[in-house]
């Protein structure tokens, strides 16, 4: 929003069909960044008769569900971010079917940060997941293959909806989360409805163990 840049419109007009839906694959806001942000607010301005939910899981409960040998495992990795497959020049296509938002693709989305793939809470200290697939694009100093292995499977697991909730968004709604213990995404099933929600970030640390 020009009068306030922190702040950004998340629109997708009732014209826009099956367009790419912003949010529509399930991510950690920024986990690409050196320094991701530590909470997300997100408020509803206009919301489709049905449809246009946000889920949630928590990444916290994925971590505690996990077997002691696999928490061992993961505790040893890093995980490789990029925003490369969502914003780099190659991506812009995807964004031009959205006449609601002004999206600009470029080069310093194929840069890459590692994180620990389980850090500890900054201020809980608890150990969680800092996974997701949307922006997770390797594990670092593994093969490929089980690297991919890997990925899939966390993506499963964290997914599940037994670590799950389901926002149904009503006008006025705000919601704040927390981004370092949760991943989600934005469902795109509201063809021929308006969906407008604004959504700022509050500054977060660097993951560590």
């Amino acid at each position: 929003m020009d009068e306030f840049p922190e702040v950004i419109r998340v629109v997708k007009e009732a014209d826009e069909g099956s367009a790419f839906n912003f949010g529509g694959a399930w991510h950690s806001d920024f986990s690409f960044q050196a320094e991701p942000p530590s909470f997300t607010i997100l408020s509803a301005v206009d919301v489709p008769t049905w449809g246009g939910d946000t889920c949630f899981a928590s990444m916290t409960a994925a971590w505690n569900a996990l077997h002691a040998p696999m928490q061992d495992r993961l505790r040893q990795l890093n995980a490789v971010h990029s925003a490369r497959d969502a914003y780099s020049p190659k991506m812009q296509a995807l964004h031009t079917g959205m006449s609601g938002m002004h999206i600009v693709c470029d080069e310093s989305a194929n840069e890459f940060v590692v994180h620990p793939l389980v850090p500890r809470h900054a201020e809980t200290r608890k150990e969680v997941l800092y996974f997701n697939r949307a922006y997770v694009r390797d594990i670092e100093n593994m093969p490929d293959d089980e690297a991919q292995s890997l990925m899939a499977f966390l993506h499963l697991h964290t997914t599940d909806v037994k670590f799950m909730y389901r926002h149904r968004w009503l006008r006025g709604d705000v919601v704040i989360w927390d981004n370092r213990s949760t991943q989600h995404v934005a469902l795109n099933d509201y063809a021929g409805f308006r969906r407008e929600l604004r959504r700022t970030t509050i500054a977060g640390e660097s993951p560590k163990r």
